[in-house]
């Protein structure tokens, strides 16, 4: 089902975060949506927080991306049978 693969990505997202960056320094991160399967998967190496603003990473669906009009570097997709569920966007120049 598509919600299985969209849910799953946010799983993806944030354990890339985890093995790519929070392990080697503290990192803030922003879930446009299901924040609370994105705390949970950060297995508590990572803080969420709840303003873009604050966040070095933004975990966000493609739908999500195209609303909210991100214009930030993408530095992960996960994708299925090509099409791309899920991305983590680098915030860390545009942070408060």
């Amino acid at each position: 089902f598509d919600s299985d693969y969209w849910g799953a990505s946010y799983k993806e997202s944030a354990q890339w975060v985890r093995e790519n960056f929070a392990k080697r320094m503290s990192v803030n991160v922003f879930s446009c949506d299901v924040p609370f399967a994105v705390n949970y998967y950060s297995h508590n190496l990572f803080q969420m927080v709840f303003e873009e603003e604050e966040a070095d990473f933004i975990l966000c669906d493609l739908d999500n991306t195209v609303q909210k009009n991100y214009n930030l570097p993408v530095l992960y997709k996960v994708e299925r049978e090509g099409v791309p569920l899920n991305v983590v966007l680098d915030n860390r120049q545009f942070k408060r």
